[in-house]
């Protein structure tokens, strides 16, 4: 999606006098020389060593210099001009600091530093005030953002995905409020990260947030109560040794749309969420899942890691249960024994069906040529589905599976 939308922009720059694009040309110096006057300048995918001159074009909007892993440092000349610049791409570079001139770019909306090789945002950053846009994820060795990131008042997305080194945030994020997207983020249980996890509480507006936690269910009581606006959200436990019940306030968050829970008990008032589409729910050893098929508009459910469950409801297969479902996957149920028959007009839109890793399931749901949108189904370490004679040449399953042009795996 990165490229498709880059292409895109480019196909109209291209056509601009002002704008130098030479993506994957094997470039192992900044072409300096061919910069003059310039409002965009890209150089993606090359192999440049080192920017270390000053670009002269003060009119400059946009610089992308993402993909050049050979790239080690930028020099504060590159940047003495730039006083207009709009946006900035060093992602995927071997960057471990950023030049003090990046102060003076107080136009700068989007800042991409993700996949570098910084280790700490320069407290100077907080003279970028237009920043909207701050993106660190995967970088590895990060272990602190600065201490003014509360100046960013105008901030929309601060994504630190996968920055496993960070192990706090600084105490000013309670003043982003107007932050929309917000991830990843580790709470571990001390009270200097319950204290910033407090933080969080004015967010109000925050419409995507992955966190990982470890802690009481007060804390996420006056946390998430009020965090009406959300619409994607990702929720780890990292307690392996003891499931999190999630509390009844976070059923305000009447407006979500995709729900990931890791070690979670699945909460009874997930049948309250109208808009939900797509729910992923990994190591809740539910037994009974019966309320998920009260959830009115889900497309997509995805059950991980259970060692309790050995049926599902009956109520699965009948209508009108999942009216919207398309896509069901179902992975290492260690337990799980048997489904209930499936109906006509049960699951009248599911699509993709996929059985995973369930070593004492006995056999494939009777039924399932009763699914008039399915276009596939594959099963994976199964034995018993393996050697099930439905599925055998001139099976039941077989031939109703040739005769509608239904993708069949089992393996």
């Amino acid at each position: 999606m990165h490229d498709l939308l880059h292409g895109l922009a480019l196909l109209g720059s291209q056509k601009q006098t002002k704008c130098l694009y030479q993506a994957s040309r094997s470039l192992k110096k900044f072409p300096v020389e061919k910069c003059q006057g310039l409002r965009r300048i890209s150089l993606i995918k090359n192999e440049i060593t080192t920017a270390d001159k000053s670009i002269p074009s003060p009119g400059l909007r946009t610089l992308l210099l993402w993909y050049n892993p050979n790239l080690k440092s930028i020099s504060r000349q590159l940047f003495s001009k730039l006083r207009h610049l709009k946006v900035l791409d060093v992602s995927q570079t071997s960057i471990r600091s950023l030049p003090g001139s990046i102060a003076k770019l107080t136009h700068l909306k989007p800042l991409n530093l993700s996949r570098t090789k910084i280790e700490k945002l320069p407290s100077w950053l907080s003279a970028l005030t237009n920043l909207l846009f701050l993106d660190v994820s995967w970088c590895e060795n990060l272990t602190d953002l600065h201490s003014g990131v509360g100046e960013h008042q105008c901030m929309l997305h601060l994504n630190t995905e996968g920055c496993e080194k960070l192990e706090f945030l600084p105490v000013g994020i309670s003043k982003l409020v107007s932050l929309r997207k917000l991830g990843q983020v580790v709470f571990k249980k001390n009270a200097a990260n319950a204290l910033q996890l407090m933080g969080l509480k004015g967010l109000t507006l925050l419409q995507q947030l992955s966190i990982i936690f470890s802690g009481s269910q007060g804390l996420i009581k006056e946390v998430f109560g009020e965090m009406t606006q959300m619409r994607k959200l990702f929720f780890q436990n990292s307690d392996d040794h003891a499931l999190l019940l999630l509390p009844q306030e976070m059923s305000s968050m009447r407006r979500l749309e995709i729900l990931h829970l890791h070690n979670c008990v699945m909460p009874a008032w997930i049948s309250k969420l109208q808009n939900l589409v797509v729910l992923v729910l990994k190591g809740d050893h539910s037994a009974n899942y019966l309320p998920l098929q009260k959830v009115p508009n889900l497309q997509r459910l995805t059950l991980l890691q259970n060692s309790n469950c050995t049926h599902f409801p009956a109520e699965f297969g009948m209508p009108p249960s999942f009216p919207k479902l398309e896509s069901l996957i179902i992975q290492d149920f260690s337990v799980l024994e048997s489904f209930h028959s499936l109906e006509v007009d049960s699951m009248p839109k599911l699509k993709y069906f996929h059985l995973q890793n369930c070593s004492q399931l006995k056999g494939l749901p009777q039924g399932l040529d009763k699914l008039e949108s399915l276009q596939e189904l594959k099963v994976i370490g199964i034995e018993a589905c393996i050697s099930d004679p439905q599925l055998q040449e001139n099976g039941l399953y077989w031939t109703h599976f040739k005769e509608h042009n239904i993708k069949f795996s089992c393996e």
